[in-house]
């Protein structure tokens, strides 16, 4: 399935009917034909959910292809891996290549393209197999069919809020991804936040909660280069701190000594919780963590100027962190940038939750990794709005 055009681009999937036995077909439908016609199955990419997709294929697979240099040569679950420059050309006919990388800097089209030049090789995504095994569910945004498809009447609304149509575009591509495995959609660049509707002039705060090894804090900085106020930043594993300093160390004094870095998690209060430090992307608030840090609530803040911009990608803590500081958004209104794919109710949900806030927030989407990852759900108050307008005054005061 090629990429969508503006030509090309079907109708919306909430404008059709919705059917889980008709989703649920024609989202496994190739790993189905492969199994029943016994074609050999190779799976692109022997890391975690190539290892989660050959546990559930098991003797279907044939082996594996990966481009990383050390693992040519190895096996994965008694299975070979091989390069996939050298594997791709020894591939029998009619072989589907599960393609089995889930990860912000992956774009299926990409490889759909790579894999163009052996026309007898069919794709597809790793969600296929997931769907045919729903006990593997959920990961990430990917849940059950059956339970998306009875949320369609909130699919519907979210939709019906959205202030653009590049936000309704992304909302269909992710129902496609979700209720079709279709993953040929293109992500936003993460620079085009004139959404935000911030003036060129303007001298904006900036909380980034979750901020990693810098890669956030960085692409504010390109965006805004000397024109903002103040920089909160909040990473509470200790390896990405680490990185998170050198980042911060790198820039110019100007912009440094605007900049604050905070070795806590954001939570609904100020408290100490089990943390699950990886030293990577995935690194968590969670019964189980083998570590203690210190959280801190968004309210803490208060004494940072408008207008404020407030970034949540805290691994599935959102909600948390969104309920503990209810009042204070209602009273601030910041700009919200909200991580809604760590859970398949996460983009509903969330909107729910903020939108049930009563602040006269307008909605925009956008996903600015690939295959569906690093959704976002923005919100931007009316500047019209008479609340708005008298919390502005009242800050600008103070500040």
């Amino acid at each position: 399935m090629p990429p969508h055009t503006e030509s090309t681009r079907p109708p919306p999937l909430l404008d059709g009917e919705w059917s889980a036995e008709r989703f649920q077909a024609l989202a496994t439908q190739a790993v189905r034909r492969a199994l029943d016609e016994h074609r050999p199955i190779a799976l692109l990419g022997a890391g975690q959910t190539g290892r989660l997709i050959g546990s559930l294929l098991g003797d279907a697979v044939t082996g594996y292809l990966d481009d990383t240099p050390a693992k040519a040569g190895t096996s994965m679950l008694g299975k070979p891996v091989d390069s996939v420059e050298h594997g791709l050309a020894l591939l029998p006919a009619d072989t589907l290549v599960v393609v089995c990388i889930f990860s912000t800097q992956h774009r299926f089209a990409e490889t759909r393209r790579r894999f163009g030049g052996r026309l007898d090789v069919q794709l597809c995504s790793f969600a296929q197999v997931l769907h045919l095994h729903p006990e593997s569910l959920p990961n990430l945004y990917l849940g059950p069919i059956t339970r998306q498809v009875a949320q369609r009447e909130r699919y519907a609304r979210l939709a019906s809020r959205l202030a653009d149509a590049r936000s309704r575009q992304v909302l269909d591509d992710h129902l496609r991804m979700r209720l079709l495995s279709a993953f040929d959609a293109q992500p936003d660049c993460r620079g085009a936040l004139d959404i935000l509707d911030l003036a060129a002039d303007a001298q904006p705060a900036y909380i980034d909660g979750g901020a990693f090894d810098g890669d956030t804090l960085r692409d504010f900085l390109a965006w805004r280069g000397d024109r903002f106020a103040r920089v909160v930043a909040f990473e509470p594993d200790e390896r990405n701190f680490a990185r998170l300093i050198a980042c911060r160390d790198g820039l110019p004094q100007a912009q440094r000594d605007r900049i604050t870095l905070r070795q806590q998690a954001l939570w609904s209060e100020r408290t100490q919780l089990a943390f699950d430090a990886t030293g990577a992307v995935g690194s968590a608030l969670g019964d189980h963590g083998r570590s203690r840090v210190q959280t801190e609530c968004l309210a803490a803040l208060d004494d940072l100027p408008d207008p404020l911009l407030v970034k949540l990608d805290v691994e599935g803590a959102e909600s948390a962190v969104l309920r503990g500081a209810s009042d204070w958004i209602r009273r601030r209104q910041p700009r919200l940038a909200i991580s809604a794919y760590h859970r398949p109710d996460d983009l509903l949900d969330l909107f729910e939750q903020v939108d049930a806030l009563g602040v006269p927030y307008r909605y925009h989407l956008r996903c600015h990794g690939g295959d569906g990852t690093d959704l976002m759900l923005y919100g931007v108050a009316s500047s019209d709005s008479p609340t708005a307008s008298a919390t502005a005054a009242t800050v600008g005061a103070s500040t």
